[in-house]
């Protein structure tokens, strides 16, 4: 370790440096593993504060360590990652702390069941961030150390052969990126970054390397993108091989085993058919979602408390079946429906009211899942760039919740302005209008199965199919979707 890491923090006690040069020491770098330090800026709130925040994230255990100086004695602090309160804590009477987060937690420490990479990471006092830091993406601080290891899985019906990529940052701006195959036919194999060709890994006795930096006089190429959080994907003979998102995969933070658990909340009123009822689901990126839904109760706009507390309004309309309705809840919300989940159903006490009546109340019991009830799904792929322009970008998400409602859009970057033709098996679908926007162009077409203003009804099973973006017959990106996301 080169000594310009402790210049470039020099403010932060040597104890706190110690420790993350001897954590990067001794981290045994492995298949799904990253470790990662982050030094803290000022923001001008408190001049004399510092931090360091180090991650170590593993397959099985993980953990965040805060190390703080210089701040307020026995003031209260929140931690945040992106823009959500994820811990608090007290400042010793020197104005140190230490403060710890794991996975799965252990005594003494706080949960650790967020990914902070590629979000602002603050230490905020009276609403008033007093050191922040974008952690492991664009804009990270100097002097930050990042290394990541991800094995690539293999393409459904791919057998054979090993991928692996490596993406190292070090404390003196250093920047290495590379893709090992082992065990696979000896040729040439195709990288694709973000669905962009990126080079190719020449195969021999059944093993081959790409490497890429950022030094000058290397014979490696230069390295002038970040395949941090992007999808990897390796073809050969046009087949997809191996496939999967640059991001270590750590059970609870970004990886689980789905579920969908369901709880009753206590009716307060006798009510022929009407219930309340919690619904708890994790997707396999450990995202969490609650959606609490109340059924066959009169039509009307009902007040949700958790704990005393006023979360929102739970509005019940008529449906075929009776009356339903409900209020959602997500640990990382991206839709403009979902609010944030901060609470634990196992533990908290619910009420539901309407007109000042409280028609459920208590913690909720926890009752068999609904055999019907599906497993969310949530994908993200970019469609392969053909080269008709070399810095387009074409993204397509779908969505699927618990009832099998879909969501699927479709988002062009980077390409001229214009009018595209979205294809489905070749045959033309929809047009997508590109128009320019801060930063370059964009172009978005959205499809739902409950749409809403500017969306389009889901007359689309994208599953299985080959997707295609065209302009003027000329064919900008393609890719087949999974059938089985």
């Amino acid at each position: 370790m080169r000594l310009l890491f402790l210049t470039g923090i020099r403010r932060i006690s040597l104890k706190m440096v110690w420790i993350s040069v001897v954590g990067l020491a001794v981290f045994n770098a492995a298949a799904d593993s990253a470790f990662i330090v982050a030094p803290l800026q000022r923001t001008g709130v408190d001049g004399n504060a510092s931090g360091l925040v180090t991650i170590t994230l593993g397959p099985t255990n993980s953990s965040l360590v805060l190390l703080a100086t210089n701040l307020t004695p026995g003031s209260s602090y929140a931690v945040m990652s992106g823009g959500i309160r994820r811990g608090t804590f007290v400042a010793e009477r020197n104005g140190r702390a230490q403060v710890r987060f794991s996975q799965p937690g252990t005594s003494g420490t706080q949960q650790f069941n967020f990914d902070p990479r590629g979000r602002q990471f603050e230490v905020v006092q009276g609403g008033r961030a007093v050191l922040r830091a974008r952690i492991s993406g664009a804009n990270e601080p100097r002097h930050s150390i990042v290394r990541e290891e991800v094995t690539l899985p293999r393409a459904p019906g791919a057998t054979g052969g090993a991928a692996n990529a490596s993406y190292e940052l070090l404390a003196d701006g250093t920047r290495r990126f590379s893709v090992m195959l082992t065990n696979v036919r000896d040729g040439t194999w195709r990288l694709h970054v973000d669905g962009i060709r990126r080079g190719n890994i020449v195969v021999n006795g059944g093993t081959g390397r790409i490497a890429f930096d950022n030094r000058s006089g290397t014979p490696e190429p230069a390295l002038r993108f970040d395949p941090r959080g992007l999808v990897i994907d390796i073809t050969r003979t046009n087949s997809l091989r191996f496939s999967g998102r640059f991001q270590a995969r750590a059970r609870g933070i970004n990886l689980a085993t789905p579920s969908v658990q369901d709880f009753l909340i206590p009716p307060v009123v006798e009510l022929p058919s009407g219930f309340a009822r919690a619904r708890r689901m994790i997707d396999r990126d450990a995202r969490r979602e609650c959606d609490i839904e109340l059924v066959n109760v009169p039509v009307g706009d009902y007040e949700l408390f958790i704990n005393d507390v006023f979360q929102g309004l739970i509005p019940v309309f008529e449906v075929p079946t009776g009356t339903e309705g409900q209020i959602e809840f997500a640990s990382e919300p991206d839709d403009e429906d979902e609010r944030l989940l901060d609470f634990n159903i196992v533990t908290n006490s619910f009420a539901i009211s309407v007109g000042g009546v409280v028609l459920f109340q208590g913690q909720p019991l926890a009752v068999s899942a609904d055999t019907t009830v599906l497993a969310p799904v949530r994908l993200v792929l970019p469609l392969f760039n053909l080269g008709r322009d070399a810095d387009g970008i074409a993204r397509v998400r779908f969505k699927r919740d618990e009832r099998g409602s879909r969501h699927f859009q479709v988002v062009l970057r980077n390409v001229p302005a214009g009018v595209y033709l979205l294809t489905v098996e070749e045959n033309p679908f929809a047009t997508i209008f590109v128009g320019t926007a801060p930063g370059g162009t964009i172009g978005v077409i959205e499809l739902e199965d409950e749409p809403e203003l500017g969306e389009f009804p889901m007359n689309l099973d994208p599953l299985g199919k080959t997707l295609g973006i065209e302009r003027d017959g000329a064919r900008f990106f393609e890719r087949t979707f999974p059938a089985n996301p």
